[in-house]
């Protein structure tokens, strides 16, 4: 008899799959809108406010999260980011604050070390 066991890779994917996907929008510096996709919003927000998320945040770091909204599977979530990303920049804006801002009070206390001239912010 033999037994088949699931490979690390095949776990990973199994528990990421379990795992509800979301689609996030933040303002950066500079006015510019940055759109991504995570299972935890508050974990990915604090990453990017203390640089160690995304190159592009790195190079204009964050000012607030303007939206976010639950997209299921991570196959969704990234044709959602594909699709927000295709629109005008007036239409992301008033998309992402229509999304709403799920509530995130803990992430602003785990923001302890904003950088000079800047304080992110959770609406």
């Amino acid at each position: 008899m033999t037994v088949t066991r699931a490979s690390p890779l095949s776990r990973r994917q199994s528990a990421t799959a379990e795992r509800e996907w979301w689609l996030y929008v933040l303002e950066c510096e500079g006015g510019s809108l940055y759109t991504g996709i995570t299972v935890d919003v508050a974990r990915r927000y604090v990453q990017h406010c203390k640089g160690v998320a995304a190159a592009y945040t790195r190079i204009r770091p964050p000012l607030r999260l303007v939206g976010a909204m639950r997209a299921g599977t991570r196959s969704s979530a990234l044709k959602l980011e594909c699709a927000f990303k295709k629109l005008p920049a007036r239409d992301k804006h008033a998309r992402a604050t229509a999304m709403g801002v799920p509530a995130l009070a803990p992430v602003a206390a785990a923001i302890d070390v904003p950088a000079p001239g800047r304080v992110p912010t959770v609406e």
